[in-house]
C-alpha cells in the first residue's frame, strides 16, 4: 500500500504460509474431544498422563498469558544474555503481531502454504489463511513441509519453483498490458 501510495508497482506480493485474520477458528467441542480421543487411544498409561498433562499445560497457559510452548526455550529472566535477548526479541515480534491489524489490498497476493500441522486438526482453517476478506484475489499454493520445515534446503527448491511460476505469470501480464 505505500509503494502503491508513493506511486510505485507492485507486481508480486507472496506471503510464506502467513495466517491473516481469522484463519483458524476453534472446532467444535465435540470434534475436539474426538481428536484428543484419537490421539489417547494408541498410547500406553504414561504416554496418555503426559499426553493429558500437555494439553493442560497449554489450557492453563492460554488462560493465564503465560509464554507458549513456541517461547518455551527463552522462559524465565534467567539464562545466558543471548538467552535473554533472543527471550526479549520473541516477545517484541509477539506484541507486534497481537497488534498489527492489515488493511485492505487492492491487489494479486500469493499465499505459498506449508503442509497442515497436526494441531491444525483442532481448528477450522480458512483456506486463504484469511487473507481473502481482505484481498479479492487471492492465489494459494501449496509447499513441501511444515511452517518450520518449508524453507529447508530439501524444500527451498520447490519454493523457488512456485514463486518463479507467479513472476512468470505477472511479466505474461504485463507484456500483454493487463498489469
Amino acid at each position: 500500500r505505500q509503494l502503491a501510495a508513493a506511486g510505485d508497482e507492485v507486481g508480486f506480493l507472496g506471503l510464506l504460509d502467513t495466517p491473516g485474520p481469522g484463519a483458524f477458528r476453534p472446532r467444535p467441542l465435540a470434534e475436539r474431544v474426538g481428536v484428543h480421543v484419537s490421539r489417547l487411544r494408541p498410547l500406553a498409561g504414561g504416554d496418555r498422563l503426559r499426553y493429558l498433562g500437555g494439553v493442560i499445560a497449554r489450557r492453563v497457559r492460554r488462560w493465564t498469558g503465560l509464554p507458549a510452548a513456541a517461547a518455551k526455550p527463552y522462559a524465565g529472566g534467567s539464562g545466558t544474555p543471548t538467552e535473554r535477548r533472543m527471550r526479549a526479541v520473541y516477545e517484541a515480534h509477539v506484541r507486534a503481531a497481537r497488534s498489527y491489524r492489515p488493511l485492505p489490498y487492492s491487489g494479486r497476493l500469493w499465499l505459498y502454504r506449508a503442509e497442515p500441522e497436526e494441531w491444525m486438526r483442532l481448528a477450522v482453517v480458512e483456506p486463504t489463511y484469511g487473507w481473502g476478506a481482505l484481498c479479492g484475489d487471492v492465489r494459494v499454493r501449496p509447499l513441501p513441509g511444515t511452517h518450520d520445515t518449508a524453507l529447508s534446503e530439501a524444500n527451498a527448491a520447490a519454493l523457488a519453483a512456485a514463486v518463479g511460476e507467479a513472476l512468470a505469470e505477472v511479466e505474461r501480464a504485463r507484456a500483454c498490458g493487463l498489469a
